[in-house]
């Protein structure tokens, strides 16, 4: 009778949760699991072909036993599948989060489970993919969990056809934050609690129930993972701060000789009319996604003018309708924003084309040539972390009657 009660447990667990996955787990095994032979896997949906496999042994050879054989040896190799399956199915009050993660060059790594390390740290490997599944929590458990990512030059998404089509093994995007939800009420009395190890940030902080954990918008690659269950009395497994960092935004634009405002562009786009022989007369800019203190300010070198006062958030630096060309700029950041990042950015000159790089206050352009700026191009970049291009020669002022041209050393 206790044989059948155990099948039936399975069975239910299983029309509950059909893609759960199981491995040998005991509660004492919180470091890494090595998978065995009875390990079912999550791959390629062998985990119901496995399932099957242990229910039909059960069903063929256990329950046609005598019910009333209580000689037989509860360890022997036909009663092991039942007494491990009932063991997970129905003998744990305490959940157990289990994952393993895909490794650039290095394949998938060994199973870990509760708040154990999976990936690398240190050795510049991205996350290619992952698994995650979850023991324990008691009988007729109805739960599961919801993963949210966010790839490279893709944005956030929750498909897992996606995730594994389009960050796994086909385009090869690089995974730079997650987010995990368990949905269902069985484990309501629990939080779950992860952590990523960024490219350049190193650990981040505990992110909970379907908060972001990682980077948007730096490029930076996700490259380790920690996860486990925390019941919702007892505090978090870490520091909670910056477990998400999104890139703030630096949206700018170009006024354009006989065409007007250009749409806004960031990220180091152009905005003008490069290679037309149009002048810029005015230039905007803003920042945007940024929760701490800090703008962008920015000025302009005026034909016949000279450089005008500052100007910010959005507002016009220029002579935007008198018909007066911008030679060079400064931009620069304040507060919080420009403690954290570096504002590079470089002009399109008349007869010259891309100057290198200035960044924070430094002059970008040209000054006593009397040459128009027909474009230009703005980047924030993390503190620490390199230019986007050469900065030797970024602005040329002529002095007295010296001819000194940009063209002459480019």
């Amino acid at each position: 009778m206790k044989k059948i009660i155990s099948v039936l447990v399975l069975i239910s667990l299983i029309n509950f949760y059909p893609t759960w996955a199981f491995a040998e787990v005991t509660t004492s095994s919180l470091g890494e699991i090595e998978p065995t032979e009875e390990t079912i896997q999550s791959e390629s949906g062998s985990e119901h072909t496995e399932i099957q496999r242990v229910v039909t042994k059960i069903s063929s050879e256990e329950m046609t036993a005598s019910s009333d054989d209580e000689t037989a040896n509860p360890m022997s190799e036909e009663a092991e599948p039942m007494e491990r399956d009932s063991i997970i199915a129905g003998g744990w009050s305490t959940p157990h989060i289990v994952y393993k993660t895909y490794v650039q060059d290095l394949g998938w790594q060994k199973l870990v489970t509760d708040g154990a390390t999976s990936g690398t740290v240190g050795k510049g490997k991205a996350i290619l993919g992952k698994d995650m599944y979850f023991h324990g929590g008691g009988p007729g458990i109805n739960q599961w969990i919801e993963t949210g990512f966010h790839l490279a030059d893709y944005g956030w998404d929750s498909d897992r056809a996606i995730y594994e089509e389009v960050l796994g093994q086909r385009f090869k995007k690089r995974l730079e934050a997650v987010h995990y939800t368990l949905v269902g009420t069985t484990l309501s009395r629990y939080n779950l609690y992860y952590r990523v190890h960024v490219q350049n940030f190193g650990w981040m902080g505990w992110a909970k129930n379907g908060e972001p954990a990682g980077t948007e918008g730096y490029g930076y690659r996700v490259e380790a993972m920690q996860v486990c269950f925390v019941p919702k009395n007892k505090p978090a497994p870490g520091s909670t701060a910056n477990a998400f960092k999104k890139m703030p935004k630096l949206n700018y634009r170009a006024n354009i000789q006989g065409a007007g405002w250009q749409n806004y562009v960031r990220n180091g786009k152009t905005s003008g009319a490069v290679g037309r022989g149009l002048r810029m007369e005015g230039l905007q800019a803003k920042i945007a996604d940024y929760p701490s203190t800090g703008s962008v300010e920015y000025q302009a070198y005026i034909q016949n003018t000279g450089w005008q006062g500052w100007k910010a958030n959005g507002a016009t630096s220029g002579s935007v309708g008198k018909q007066l060309r911008i030679e060079a700029v400064r931009f620069r950041l304040t507060g919080r924003l420009g403690e954290e990042f570096d504002i590079y950015y470089r002009v399109y000159v008349e007869g010259t084309g891309w100057l290198d790089w200035a960044k924070n206050g430094a002059a970008a352009g040209t000054k006593g040539f009397a040459y128009r700026s027909e474009g230009i191009q703005i980047k924030l970049v993390k503190k620490g972390t390199t230019a986007p291009g050469k900065t030797q020669s970024s602005f040329f002022e002529r002095i007295a009657s010296e001819r000194y041209f940009p063209k002459d050393v480019h």
